[in-house]
């Protein structure tokens, strides 16, 4: 499965069980609603869609449902149901009908909302985000590289240390390994935890 924003370039990437990161659309509606709550006269039809939206979407994060079980294909045609009641009519505040048409039938993410019921996965990218941190940090603090083999071996460090990490592997004995021995052996460090 494979979590994403709405960010433009994933959309080339061809992926059975793409899922459209649930706390994004949280946040849009979030803000939505935050915008719509300090307007003069604000638009209440859009406020409650954001309502609505919002409650659904918790709802769907909540729901447990035992792997492999039957029920699921029919709870994400309910929930599929329900949201397009939610999204049916349009809305007059420009950025909460933008969030509407994303979410309607025939729009790529009215496919990828409820993604991670099928396949038993994380509804956000947030894992991912977390994962990404130190190097947005690193990038902040010492303004990135000065050149694009520098930013490459930085990525790659990043990643060998990471995925040690999450190996449970010891990342100075597979930088060791790197240094001294050969790709097969530096291999069995990095995954001499895995089963």
């Amino acid at each position: 499965m494979f979590v994403t924003d709405a960010y433009a370039a994933y959309n080339s990437i061809e992926v059975r069980g793409r899922q459209s990161c649930l706390a994004h659309l949280l946040r849009t509606a979030r803000e939505i609603r935050q915008v719509l709550a300090e307007m003069k006269m604000p638009d209440t039809r859009s406020a409650r869609f954001c309502i609505r939206l919002t409650r659904l979407l918790k709802l769907a994060c909540a729901i447990a449902i035992p792997a492999g079980h039957q029920a699921r294909e029919k709870l994400i045609a309910r929930l599929h149901r329900i949201l397009n009641r939610v999204c049916a009519n349009p809305l007059t505040y420009q950025k909460a009908e933008t969030l509407r048409k994303r979410l309607i039938p025939g729009a790529r993410e009215h496919a990828e909302v409820f993604t991670f019921i099928r396949f038993d996965g994380p509804p956000t990218n947030n894992h991912a985000e977390r994962a990404l941190r130190p190097l947005v940090i690193f990038r902040k603090v010492c303004m990135g590289t000065r050149s694009e083999q520098g930013s490459g071996n930085t990525v790659i460090f990043n990643s060998l240390t990471e995925t040690a990490k999450l190996q449970k592997s010891s990342v100075l004995d597979l930088f060791q390994v790197m240094l001294t021995g050969t790709a097969a052996q530096a291999q069995n460090v990095l995954f001499r935890n895995s089963s």
